[in-house]
């Protein structure tokens, strides 16, 4: 288990996938070596990582650049957003390119972004000069629908777009890859596995007890919400449902 941080905050541990299936392990009391294998554990670990987070995942950022146009793509995978909670608009003039190396053949007025260090920069026709972004405009009264891969406004719109929403965290690759999601929420993941492993031997109190346990922890997860919610929340999980 490691430190780790998030949001701003300081979490006293985590826990990787070789200390998740242990404690599904210690929990189910294997009476037969193997009667479980680690791959089937391993899935109902990342069922229960899918699971905890089909409202609140991991808190995320994706940027768009949009030129005079009634639409922008909603993000492409669940790595990078599944659920959108706010939507900005930094109507930047010109031509503006998100990159970490410079523009080539730039011509006065372009603008451009590197994310890594969100240093905004604009040219003046013979060298790049950092300065402050545009006041930015919130966007989510302009959503007219959300459909066909796209989010589409009411009117035209160009600019550095943000959204702001939640993303599912990445996939444990090996076993000492540590779950994003923080202590003690992580342990809804273990909770939702140990059902799941109860299930294999029809033991339905063992189920229902670490499911209520699941939720439970689910719930307290998803009332965490940094984010404040908003009528662009609803319009897109209604157009998800």
């Amino acid at each position: 288990m490691t430190n780790a941080i998030n949001c701003g905050k300081i979490w006293e541990w985590t826990m990787n996938k070789a200390e998740m299936r242990l404690r599904v392990r210690d929990s189910i009391s294997e009476e037969t070596a193997g009667y479980w294998s680690d791959a089937e554990l391993d899935r109902y670990i990342a069922d229960g990582i899918n699971s905890m987070c089909e409202v609140r995942g991991m808190e995320a950022l994706v940027r768009i650049v949009i030129s005079d146009d009634k639409r922008a793509p909603v993000p492409a995978t669940p790595t990078q957003m599944t659920f959108i909670d706010q939507l900005w608009l930094y109507p930047v003039p010109g031509t503006i390119t998100i990159s970490e190396i410079a523009p080539v053949a730039p011509v006065s007025g372009d603008a451009w972004f590197v994310e890594s260090t969100r240093v905004y920069s604009t040219y003046s026709g013979t060298s790049w000069t950092a300065s402050d972004l545009p006041i930015r405009t919130d966007l989510e009264r302009t959503v007219d629908s959300i459909e066909d891969g796209y989010i589409k406004f009411t009117s035209k719109q160009s600019g550095l777009l943000e959204l702001v929403g939640y993303r599912l965290p990445l996939a444990l690759t090996d076993d000492t890859t540590d779950c994003e999601i923080p202590a003690p929420f992580v342990l809804g993941v273990v909770e939702y596995a140990i059902s799941k492993a109860a299930s294999k031997d029809e033991n339905k109190p063992k189920i229902e007890e670490h499911l209520a346990n699941f939720f439970n922890i689910k719930r307290k997860w998803e009332a965490k919400r940094s984010y404040k919610r908003s009528h662009f929340v609803d319009t897109w999980m209604g157009k998800l449902g």
